[in-house]
């Protein structure tokens, strides 16, 4: 009966549309010694949701020498890579819109890998972190330069419901049966490990993971929803762009900048060339290899053929005769 009304008192804290089951695997992970999840967890939801109640929970239970609170944008970074040292834990509440600059910083912390710090005015220092992540915020927390290994090691818990009815005295009440409610958690970690550390994530968690992946190649999405690979085909660099934001819009999804677009269109197929090219006697810069399935007909512009011809071996013109 009174782990019952634990548990109860525990789903008052992590409400999720799709159940708690996250809820016990991450206080008992984030408490345990374990290392080998290779996640940082992330609470994102408006004010008023008990994110809040659930940090200030692993706060009261974990010994205070043992708590960092650096930011998350500044997480990799040397300095806070120095206040880590013998920390079994990281909470952090105040995260705002700067995004974090340090992702080889965070995949090491994260996968346990060796690392150097330095804080201001003290010698580097070199260790294998073990201390878990865990990150509150009324919205979206971003990476300046994020990839698929950045997205690996992530957990998002959605807050989505705030609470109606308001315990003004709910932090004592946990406070007092957190011995219950660890016993609880730390009884996931079995099969948590037997998993491969598979953390049941809710629909709507993945799903934010999954439309963070999509965007991060959204590039790649739209060139093979929207363009064909064809032989002396063409495409101007202006048209394929201005395409591809329709499409990002269309999809809900933030477009990426113009150079690392373009950056990204030279990757996904060997064939596709800079080259100028041509409609209705105008030359623009363009691709060729390349053609939008909707889009204007391009041609290539011999005239740009010829004179990447006139250049010689050494790379400098040679003159006509």
């Amino acid at each position: 009966m009174e782990e019952q009304r634990t548990c109860s008192m525990c789903g008052c804290i992590l409400n999720e549309n799709e159940g708690t089951e996250i809820d016990d695997e991450l206080i008992g992970y984030v408490l345990s010694s374990l290392t080998k999840g290779r996640k940082a967890f992330v609470l994102i939801g408006k004010g008023g949701t008990g994110k809040s109640t659930l940090l200030d929970l692993l706060e009261s239970i974990v010994t205070k020498e043992f708590v960092s609170r650096e930011p998350f944008h500044t997480m990799g970074a040397p300095n806070s890579v120095a206040r880590y040292v013998d920390k079994k834990l990281n909470v952090s509440r105040e995260n705002g819109v700067t995004p974090m600059r340090n992702e080889d910083g965070f995949k090491s912390l994260i996968s346990c890998e060796g690392i150097t710090g330095r804080d201001v005015y003290s010698k580097a220092v070199s260790y294998v972190p073990t201390l878990k992540f865990i990150f509150g915020s009324n919205h979206d927390l971003n990476f300046a330069h994020p990839d698929d290994a950045v997205y690996d090691r992530l957990i998002v818990i959605l807050f989505t419901r705030e609470v109606e009815e308001k315990d003004l005295n709910l932090d004592e009440k946990l406070f007092a049966e957190r011995d219950v409610i660890v016993s609880l958690a730390l009884d996931t970690l079995k099969d948590l490990v037997t998993s491969g550390y598979d953390f049941k994530e809710s629909e709507p968690s993945r799903r934010y993971i999954e439309v963070k992946r999509k965007e991060l190649h959204s590039a790649e999405s739209f060139l093979e929803e929207c363009c064909l690979l064809k032989q002396n085909a063409a495409v101007s660099k202006k048209d394929l762009f201005r395409a591809y934001e329709i499409w990002m819009d269309q999809n809900g999804m933030k477009a990426i900048g113009r150079n690392d677009f373009y950056d990204r269109v030279r990757r996904w197929n060997h064939q596709i060339s800079d080259r100028k090219v041509k409609r209705e006697g105008t030359r623009v810069q363009g691709f060729v290899g390349i053609k939008l399935l909707n889009g204007s007909e391009f041609i290539v512009d011999t005239e740009d053929s010829n004179e990447k011809n006139d250049v010689s071996q050494d790379g400098q013109e040679t003159q006509d005769s």
